[in-house]
């Protein structure tokens, strides 16, 4: 089991390559990430955790402006890689490095597979298999502020402490279900970059009203949505700052045609009006008729 007296905290260039040198010849390494993303669209790294058979490093990405070494460690070496409930961390891997680690083993994934809670989350998943109680739980802390405290240095280094004897346990139960090769596949699944790529013709999935909607106006939504998720990506913004899922679904009930009738739109108040009208107008009216199909 990894060290957890003295997490190393990397965030010089000269113990980055100290590190990455000595876990080349690590058999696996465990991950998690810590990371930022409420006043933006893409997620802020905060802090990359690792750890190794003999210990535990947080790697800060706010201070090192170079993770190319660590990219090389993490995404083109062949020891397998222990993630929690992984792909949130496999987009900030991508985003960081323009590729994913791999190969992967994702002990919720896991867990699910051998009849578990299918989200359980990491600190019970510990607690049920490990017996190790609950650490603290820090909610929303900002990491990216610096100095870390102690309390979340801590904390980050506890996520990745148990992966390995998690990962020992339920290959086992694994191994019991015969679910090994279901198991296999999922990874190798996971190991996809492009699960992890923005994908804005499928936005309007994630708005709940799209199944209440009749054909016509769930294809313009389709359209709204993807406008939408393109121009959240190119302000680097949450989606719903640029718009609301409310005020897309009134505009794919109601089709405007006009600045008039847009300025109709309860929802939408004058500076997005100002803001994204004439593209909003644009989308609309370059959504294809389905005759009959606006029930």
């Amino acid at each position: 089991m990894p060290n957890m007296e003295r997490p190393l905290l990397i965030d010089r260039p000269g113990t980055l390559a100290a590190f990455v040198e000595k876990a080349n010849d690590a058999s696996w390494l465990g991950l998690d990430t810590e990371f930022v993303r409420d006043r933006h669209y893409y997620p802020q790294a905060g802090l990359i955790q690792i750890a190794t058979p003999d210990s535990i490093a947080l790697v800060d990405p706010v201070a090192l402006q170079d993770l190319s070494l660590l990219a090389d460690l993490l995404c083109h070496t062949g020891m397998l890689k222990i993630l929690h409930a992984g792909r949130q961390d496999m987009e900030l891997f991508l985003l960081l490095f323009d590729a994913v680690p791999h190969p992967l083993y994702d002990t919720q994934v896991a867990a699910a597979m051998t009849d578990m809670a299918p989200q359980i989350g990491y600190a019970a998943l510990a607690e049920e298999l490990l017996g190790v109680p609950p650490g603290i739980a820090l909610g929303r802390y900002n990491w990216l502020k610096r100095p870390l405290a102690e309390k979340a240095i801590g904390y980050a280094a506890t996520d990745v402490e148990h992966l390995a004897r998690l990962r020992d346990v339920l290959d086992k139960r694994l191994d019991e279900a015969g679910k090994r090769g279901e198991f296999e596949a999922a990874m190798r699944e996971m190991e996809n970059p492009e699960h992890y790529r923005p994908q804005p013709e499928r936005a309007w999935k994630r708005i709940r009203q799209a199944r209440r909607l009749g054909s016509q106006p769930r294809e313009r939504l389709k359209h709204l949505a993807a406008w939408r998720e393109r121009q959240a990506m190119e302000e680097n913004r949450p989606r719903q700052w640029v718009l609301r899922d409310g005020v897309l679904v009134t505009l794919a009930r109601f089709a405007p045609q006009s600045p008039e009738d847009l300025a109709a739109v309860r929802d939408l108040d004058a500076p997005e009006r100002r803001r994204y009208g004439p593209a909003l107008l644009e989308t609309l009216a370059a959504v294809p008729a389905m005759d009959g199909k606006e029930s």
